[in-house]
């Protein structure tokens, strides 16, 4: 699911960037139905998934300021700025270690490989 909403956003940013960048106006418009299809995709899975998760919703809250200094530097195509590439790779380091976990989905009342008897 995630891919997909990552997906959906690079095609996104590379139609902004392209749309002004390029002398090839077709360059811009072959984004958009690969970004509308993982968008969609995204949704249909991210919707239910953030039903039943709901601090999912607050996780992607906390993305929103990085991905918004992503789009800006895509829309003026500087993608390999250094605080674009700050934005991109600091949310990734301490984020992915201090997220809640799921809870174990065991239904079979079978014991797990690590545990002892």
């Amino acid at each position: 699911m995630t891919s997909a909403g990552y997906v959906a956003l690079c095609h996104g940013q590379q139609w902004l960037r392209l749309r002004r960048a390029s002398r090839r106006p077709a360059a811009a418009r072959r984004h958009v139905r690969p970004g509308l299809v993982f968008a969609a995709v995204f949704l249909v899975l991210g919707i239910p998934l953030a039903v039943r998760h709901p601090w999912l919703l607050l996780a992607a809250a906390a993305c929103g300021p990085f991905v918004a200094v992503n789009t800006l530097y895509a829309r003026v195509n500087r993608e390999r700025a250094l605080p674009n590439g700050l934005a991109a790779v600091v949310p990734a380091g301490p984020g992915c270690r201090g997220r809640p976990r799921l809870p174990a989905c065991s239904t079979s009342g079978a014991r797990s490989p690590t545990s002892r008897r």
